[in-house]
């Protein structure tokens, strides 16, 4: 403001709405000339009074009418990075403002932000509803009431084990299946890509035993798979044991043979191999390995030691790696004296 008083000396002091604008001013030629920025938003009136001295009289001036326009600024927002939740949600973690005058007590509130998506990776986020708050607020206004900056969706951890399986020795090999650990949103194994396949050393023909199964082939950008393994027991097949015996009547002192049968449940393939032992009640006659005959796998015992009377025999299979251990139905056999005229004498297989 410029106020113009002739030639005199002395000072000017400047008023805004009544309100003094700084220190007065010293007349310089005539003039006093003063610059502020302390105005707020609206319309001033605008004064000068001269103090006046020795030689002249002091006076004021007509009232001026100054507008304030608000001051524009730049909102700026930071935000977080976060692990995939299968939102665009994003969380902001810090709000400036550029081109505010020093001093002045406004801030940038507010506002929600999102994502550009809602899939892992690097990318823009947008805030939207911001705001100004502070005692100065009144004198700015935004630009925009949006913002942006960039920040990182990274993947979210997932688990994939398979499931504990089990199979029969000789069995093909079942269906393997895996349970999913940590999907978000609701989503699951649709989400991901790739194929899921199994990898076991195990065939139909592994021995009875514990196999690593490892879930693989999953894909996923927004998931950070990790694969564990489960494990397929390989069970011993059952087996049924039948005894046989011959000759039927028996005579003390005779050669009886006993035969054991030895027969998966349900067909398999597999040799079945290992030790029987012949009892006559809880008395071991004696052992015998199986063996191959024809199409069945037998163990024989040949024995002529049993005394004269009633015989309870029956024979076990011990099983071995691959088949489980079985036992036989019971043969009740008479062993007669060697008078055995006009006789005739039959095993009874007891059930």
């Amino acid at each position: 403001m410029t106020a113009t008083i002739g030639t005199p000396t002395g000072t000017v002091q400047f008023y805004a709405d009544g309100s003094p604008l700084g220190a007065p001013m010293a007349l310089s030629s005539g003039k006093a000339v003063t610059s502020f920025a302390s105005l707020t938003f609206g319309t001033h009136a605008i004064t000068a009074t001269y103090s006046g001295n020795a030689d002249y009289l002091g006076s004021t001036s007509v009232a001026i009418s100054q507008s304030v326009e608000k001051k524009t600024v730049t909102g700026n927002i930071t935000a977080s990075d976060k692990v995939y939740d299968g939102t665009t949600a994003a969380t902001i973690t810090g709000r400036t403002l550029t081109g505010v005058v020093t001093g002045d007590d406004v801030s940038l509130s507010g506002g929600t932000a999102t994502f550009a998506d809602r899939h892992a990776g690097s990318k823009s986020v947008t805030a939207s509803g911001l705001s100004l708050s502070g005692t100065a607020a009144g004198n700015y206004q935004l630009a925009s009431t949006s913002a942006m900056t960039t920040a990182s969706i990274t993947p979210a951890a997932l688990t994939v084990t398979a499931n504990d399986a089990t199979k029969v020795y000789g069995a093909a090999l079942p269906t393997f299946s895996a349970s999913y650990s940590a999907f978000v949103s609701g989503e699951n194994e649709s989400a991901l890509g790739g194929e899921l396949t199994f990898n076991t050393t195990a065939t139909s023909t592994s021995n009875a035993g514990n196999y690593d199964v490892t879930p693989q082939g999953l894909t996923s950008n927004n998931y950070a798979i990790t694969f564990k393994k489960g494990t397929l027991t390989i069970t011993k097949a059952t087996t049924t044991a039948t005894l046989q015996l011959s000759p039927g009547p028996v005579t003390f002192g005779l050669p009886v043979t006993l035969t054991l049968t030895v027969s998966p449940v349900v067909t398999v393939t597999g040799e079945i191999t290992g030790t029987v032992t012949f009892m006559e009640g809880s008395t071991v006659l004696g052992t015998a390995e199986i063996v191959y005959i024809g199409s069945s796998f037998e163990a024989k015992l040949v024995t002529s030691s049993l005394a004269v009377g009633n015989h309870n025999l029956s024979a076990s299979y011990g099983g071995n790696n691959n088949f489980a251990a079985s036992s036989s139905n019971v043969i009740s056999l008479i062993v007669l004296t060697g008078d055995t005229t006009n006789k005739i004498y039959l095993p009874i297989t007891r059930k």
